[in-house]
């Protein structure tokens, strides 16, 4: 990744410093966000079919689940208010050789048109 930044550089810039009691915790969460979309691929699979869906991943944060939604084939766009987060998304995609479509922005502020996806996935933004 010549002057590409990494993914993990990137990550840990936005973590706490290593010394915080959480740092583990958010290190952890966000690495294991392909897992966390394999889990809401299953969940959700159970309700509807994905077959040839185009997904929204609202507040993707540094991107695991639209990544995992994308290495199956799925047409998805990945989007979260804070910049970081979605430049983090962007290189975790590029590393997997992934195109993956990002963008930030809000989901008031979202510029798609109506019935532009077929599933839309917001997890872990609305607590």
């Amino acid at each position: 990744m010549d002057n590409q930044v990494k993914f993990s550089a990137l990550l840990e810039n936005n973590l706490p410093d290593p010394t915080h009691n959480k740092y583990q915790f958010y290190k952890n969460y966000a690495l294991d966000g392909i897992l966390r979309g394999e889990k809401i691929h299953k969940l959700l699979g159970k309700f509807t079919s994905f077959k040839n869906s185009t997904i929204l991943d609202l507040g993707c944060g540094y991107g695991g689940t639209a990544i995992y939604f994308s290495q199956q084939g799925y047409s998805v766009l990945a989007v979260d208010i804070d910049y970081a987060h979605v430049n983090a998304c962007r290189a975790w995609a590029k590393e997997k050789n992934l195109n993956l479509l990002t963008e930030v922005a809000s989901a008031e502020r979202l510029a798609v048109l109506d019935k532009s996806f077929d599933i839309v996935i917001i997890h872990d933004v609305l607590e």
